[in-house]
């Protein structure tokens, strides 16, 4: 089946102020976590990454010795963070508004400088427009990604790539590739601009924006920012059923 997206991306910078890092906060036992929690991994290995700062603009965590990191997630709220850290490419992570008191994002790999470059490099992209990173979560009756395809309805330009299970983009076709590594990547995106994807995949339907996934309302954006300076990446989630 065919189905269709508007996924709204948006321009600007991010401020940051500094809050008591909750990372390192007791998660153990009654009551369950209440906020938004995952684990920051690298893009290429899964190995975890610490040290890196996760920030919703308001509170700022470091990620713990195990890629781990906990952030504020009130319930309704509107959840837009980003993270980033030295040798790292920013990134902004899929917008979600909290639908549980724990909110987790998991595994979400992240992208060295280095791995970035090649990227670019690979798409010939403008690096003066955006880059989002397509990540799909199985659920229901699908059991494969293969086959499947993107297009882009919006903005003129923008372009699609798969990644291989090399974890390059440099396929035509989209393999059986599950989160936490991204199946496909929309690139020449001009900054700010909404996005207006086709998802199509052999035997999945494509659940609408406000589809709860781990105690998240994913809302289907995501702040899309100039790829330099600062290398700054964008991640969107789809749940396929």
């Amino acid at each position: 089946m065919m189905s269709v997206a508007l996924l709204a991306g948006c321009g600007g910078s991010k401020t940051t102020t500094t809050s008591p890092d909750m990372a390192a906060a007791d998660m153990s036992g009654a009551p369950v976590i209440v906020g938004q929690h995952g684990r920051l991994i690298d893009y290429f290995n899964g190995m975890p990454l610490a040290g890196l700062t996760l920030t919703d603009g308001a509170n700022s965590v470091t990620t713990d010795a195990g890629g781990g990191f906990l952030l504020p997630a009130p319930m309704g709220e509107l959840l837009k963070p980003a993270a980033s850290g030295s040798g790292f490419a920013t990134l902004y992570l899929p917008e979600a508004t909290a639908a549980a008191v724990d909110v987790d994002r998991g595994d979400v790999p992240m992208a060295t400088t280095s791995a970035f470059a090649l990227e670019q490099n690979i798409l010939a992209n403008d690096t003066s427009k955006s880059l989002v990173h397509i990540l799909l979560a199985k659920g229901g009756a699908c059991s494969s990604f293969a086959g499947g395809t993107i297009t882009v309805n919006a903005p003129a330009g923008a372009k699609v790539a798969y990644f291989t299970t090399s974890g390059l983009p440099t396929s035509s076709t989209m393999f059986d590739i599950v989160a936490p590594k991204p199946a496909a990547v929309v690139y020449d995106v001009d900054p700010g601009a909404d996005l207006d994807l086709t998802i199509a995949v052999p035997g999945c339907t494509q659940m609408p924006a406000g589809t709860v996934l781990n105690g998240m309302a994913l809302t289907g954006k995501v702040t899309t920012m100039a790829t330099e300076p600062g290398d700054n990446a964008a991640a969107l989630t789809f749940v396929m059923q």
